[in-house]
């Protein structure tokens, strides 16, 4: 009976060193996966920021191009399924309102890019007096 009792000892030692030494190792394997992980979120955001700083080159010189009146980009919103959102604010017919002493017009364009950065539409979606106040419900939503 002893040597039984020493067997079960044993075994049950080995038993419980082997758990031991498979959770320091999958303690490990969880650590790598948290830094590869990590590293991964790292690189998608640095091409989410090289990829809006492209978005503000094409805005502007889409607009200079197209538009010419001085304007303003109000945001930006990357919306990973269908590529970007942005908004512009644009001053309209600036001479026109010199002219005639009116108060500046204020364009909102509303404006979509695909994945492959290439602007696809552009809506104005409001026109208002530079001067007037914002209305709660505009911008993005």
């Amino acid at each position: 009976m002893a040597v039984e009792n020493s067997q079960t000892n044993q075994t049950e030692k080995e038993s419980s060193s082997q758990k031991s030494s498979t959770s320091k190792q999958s303690g490990a394997s969880s650590g790598a996966g948290q830094k590869k992980t990590s590293s991964n979120n790292q690189k998608q955001k640095e091409n989410r920021d090289q990829n809006m700083g492209e978005v503000f080159r094409i805005l502007r010189s889409f607009f200079t191009e197209h538009i010419a009146p001085p304007f303003r980009i109000t945001s930006i919103v990357n919306n990973e399924e269908n590529g970007w959102e942005a908004e512009v604010e644009v001053i309209e017919e600036k001479e026109y309102m010199k002219t005639y002493a009116k108060d500046q017009l204020l364009g909102v364009y509303e404006v979509a890019l695909n994945n492959k950065l290439e602007i696809i539409s552009f809506d104005r979606i409001k026109l208002r007096p530079r001067t007037a106040l914002v209305d709660k419900n505009e911008g993005r939503q």
